[in-house]
């Protein structure tokens, strides 16, 4: 089996095949998943794309973007939108987050269709206007758009950000949009192409990794503060790109999805990477990266600014996670515990406690929870040792966070992760206790634990 972002191969090809003439398929189906990608919470609300991966839909309108009410019975709502095949990452940005923004929308790609789509969400009700889709196919630099960062930097430009996954010569371009005024804007940002970002927005630093990088392992990152011009050559008043290659600390080592720590006072920034690992060694020899992984690794990095205001990268430490590691995803901020300060006084509200992480390895079929306050794996879901089936099914990659505490942010309770399995068409749900020693455990469809877990879009034939 394949994870999602292994198949370029596929791509180019599809994409070479839909220059000629295209036998019309029927558009998606609006009443279940195909090959779910990215998935995103809003509210009371799970939005999923649907991919259409194996192209038994129409590949310009195989796509999908679908709403489920969640509630005790999750549901796939009516309204549904069809979007390009080859659907990518999804993300929700609204008012609250970017506040020059008129209303909220979610922001998805098309690999296969070159697009980014604006979908309105104000109401229960999925909208595509006349600006909806900005088209990236008329620029040949750019190919497979998939990975999608927002910024909204107080009193400036909110801007998405869009990687692309195929680009000739091994170029790494991001596409950055006004989200104001649809402006559109092409740079050019080093070796390899760009998978993900993940935003600091105290720093104003937009990380992003890249893959097909030969030989090498950057996590790079765009300075956006002090005034710059993203748009703008950097001699020019552009911005600043840097990178840190992680090679060093892990030979082989290619970055899928990433995200940040919650922002702490006092506590230093941490990264965490999903990584997959091929043999560094055969990939010398062959000239480029092997066809094939060995493993793949969670890797826990620390952000330090060094005397000169620049950005140093250490790592923590790296865990293995499985075959096709691919999405992570931070859950919310966990509840302070008591502690005493050095000379032994109860310090009050306590202490903060490092976070816990979601990781996917799609390729094994395993969902792990990383708990980096005490530096260990706290939950671990793969296949069920009585019966040999997939918890998650049998490829779990896309991951969405939900907080399920009375007062969001605070106290003791839960957080809802739902995973997305590419190969089986649903998306299950896990719940992880934010304080405590209490394990993780699926939403079941039914009482008691011997129930089976939730599948949320699952079809019975």
């Amino acid at each position: 089996m394949q994870a999602p972002l292994r198949t370029l191969g596929l791509v180019a090809m599809v994409v070479a095949i839909g220059c000629g003439a295209e036998q019309r398929n029927d558009p998606a189906p609006l009443d279940r998943f195909t090959f779910p990608t990215g998935i995103a919470v809003h509210g009371q609300d799970l939005l999923v794309v649907s991919s259409n991966f194996d192209l038994q839909y129409a590949s310009a309108d195989g796509g999908s973007l679908l709403r489920v009410a969640l509630g005790a019975a999750p549901a796939i709502q009516p309204g549904g939108l069809r979007i390009g095949s080859f659907g990518g990452e999804l993300t929700v940005v609204d008012p609250a987050r970017c506040p020059a923004l008129g209303g909220t929308e979610a922001l998805v790609t098309s690999r296969l269709q070159g697009r980014l789509y604006r979908i309105g969400l104000d109401g229960n009700a999925l909208t595509c206007g006349a600006a909806c889709e900005i088209r990236f196919d008329d620029d040949k630099r750019l190919g497979d758009p998939y990975g999608i960062g927002v910024t909204c930097p107080a009193g400036g430009t909110p801007r998405a950000w869009v990687g692309f996954l195929r680009t000739p010569l091994r170029e790494a371009f991001i596409a950055t949009i006004d989200l104001t005024t649809g402006a559109r804007q092409v740079l050019s940002v080093g070796a390899g192409q760009v998978r993900s970002f993940a935003y600091d927005a105290d720093t104003e630093r937009l990380f992003f990794t890249s893959v097909d990088t030969q030989l090498a392992a950057p996590l790079s990152w765009i300075e956006l503060a002090s005034g710059c011009d993203p748009t703008l050559p950097e001699n020019a008043g552009g911005c600043v790109v840097r990178a840190a290659d992680l090679w060093g600390f892990l030979r082989g080592a290619e970055l899928s999805g990433l995200d940040l720590s919650n922002p702490v006072p006092g506590q230093r920034r941490r990264v965490y990477v999903a990584t997959k690992v091929y043999d560094a060694d055969l990939a010398a020899t062959l000239g480029t990266r092997p066809g094939f992984d060995v493993t793949g690794e969670l890797m826990v990095l620390e952000l330090a600014e060094n005397a000169t205001g620049n950005l140093e990268v250490k790592l923590v430490k790296t865990l293995y996670v499985g075959l096709g590691a691919a999405e992570v995803k931070v859950l919310p901020r966990r509840p302070n515990l008591p502690c005493n300060d050095a000379s032994g006084v109860s310090v009050p509200n306590g202490c903060p406690q490092r976070d816990l992480v979601a990781i996917t390895a799609s390729e094994d079929g395993l969902f792990w929870i990383y708990d980096d306050e005490t530096g260990t794996m706290r939950d671990v879901f793969g296949r069920d040792p009585q019966t040999g089936q997939p918890g998650l099914g049998r490829s779990p990659f896309g991951l969405a966070v939900q907080d399920l505490r009375a007062t969001p942010g605070t106290g003791d309770g839960n957080a809802r992760v739902y995973v997305g399995s590419f190969l089986d068409d649903f998306v299950t749900a896990v719940d992880v206790p934010l304080s405590g020693s209490a394990p993780a455990d699926f939403v079941r469809a039914g009482t008691g634990p011997s129930a089976p877990p939730q599948r949320i879009g699952q079809v019975t034939p």
